[in-house]
């Protein structure tokens, strides 16, 4: 059974060191097909999202034991009917947020009682970082020249004129 450290190994080994299969391999003392699957199983997430039942019968992640908390969400999701989809969109994030953000979700979800997909990415959306908002120059061609003043006494007499038409038509409407 493979762990996430190991997991977390043969892909800094591939992406960041550039070894081969075969190098990870006999360094690691794997398989080569083992590393091969490791290597692949991030381009199966968005096949999961189309075909939730590849996690529950699925190849690459038979052997996989998820980290801590995304674990023990999955056992409980795989009670529920739509525990399979749940959990696919909750790795589905892992590709978005990263491991470490959606086990931390996972972990909080399951400290306040909750194990739905919907809370971990809940959890998630409120972790992010709002986008900067993007500062706009005003042309000084719409510039005022004169300040606005607040005047209540004046929106008091446009009420006042209002009602005097209402109360006119009122009467001409008799």
């Amino acid at each position: 059974m493979l762990i996430v450290a190991t997991i977390g190994r043969i892909r800094r080994e591939s992406l960041v060191k550039g070894k081969g299969i075969r190098e990870i391999a006999r360094d690691l003392g794997l398989s080569r097909n083992t590393v091969r699957k490791v290597l692949r199983s991030g381009a199966y997430v968005p096949v999961l999202a189309r075909k939730p039942g590849a996690l529950r019968n699925g190849a690459p992640f038979k052997d996989w034991a998820l980290p801590g908390s995304l674990g023990r969400i999955q056992a409980k999701l795989a009670s529920s009917a739509d525990g399979v989809r749940q959990m696919v969109d909750i790795l589905a994030a892992v590709l978005t947020d990263g491991l470490a953000a959606v086990e931390a979700a996972c972990a909080e979800a399951l400290h306040n009682g909750v194990h739905s997909s919907d809370v971990v990415l809940n959890i998630l959306s409120r972790r992010r970082e709002p986008p900067s908002p993007i500062s706009i120059l005003t042309p000084t061609a719409l510039t005022l020249r004169h300040a606005p003043v607040a005047d209540c006494g004046r929106y008091a007499a446009c009420g006042e004129r209002s009602m005097e038409r209402h109360e006119s038509w009122r009467s001409w409407a008799r």
